[in-house]
């Protein structure tokens, strides 16, 4: 009878586990995951089949949530800014979008940190020829 108990505790151990991987991997209400689940916790599937049905599950989702967990964040929305008043700094990596600010907000504090060569004395050129061509008050 004890053998029969530690059995059917691992089984709801795993069955646990595998809920949380299912919720990590964001498919905690995909019907196929959650039908393996059931069945992995079915009376009808005592011992050995229960057991290689919660362990074939764990198996995919162990990937698919660590995938999840390990996937790059989505890129940071850039602020809008009207034409007008755009100055441009440069060009995101990658997606080649241009990343503007207001002219206004030349009048706050800026920091610009890189090492030797990396353009920060060319980046600091470029704003204030910006904003000498577009001959407009900064407010």
């Amino acid at each position: 009878m004890k053998r029969n108990e530690n059995t059917r505790d691992r089984r709801f151990e795993m069955a646990i586990q595998n809920l949380e991987l299912m919720k990590m991997a964001g498919l905690s209400h995909h019907p196929y995951f959650r039908f393996r689940w059931k069945c992995g916790l079915s009376p009808l599937n005592n011992g050995r089949p229960a057991a290689v049905i919660q362990g074939n599950l764990h198996n995919m989702l162990i990937g698919r949530a660590l995938a999840r967990y390990l996937a790059p964040p989505p890129p940071p929305r850039l602020p809008r800014v009207s034409p007008e008043r755009a100055i441009l700094l440069g060009h995101e990596v990658g997606t080649n979008r241009p990343v503007l600010i207001d002219r206004n907000i030349l009048t706050q504090n800026m920091l610009i940190v890189g090492a030797p060569g990396t353009g920060k004395s060319r980046l600091m050129y470029s704003i204030v020829d910006q904003v000498m061509r577009q001959n407009k008050r900064i407010r």
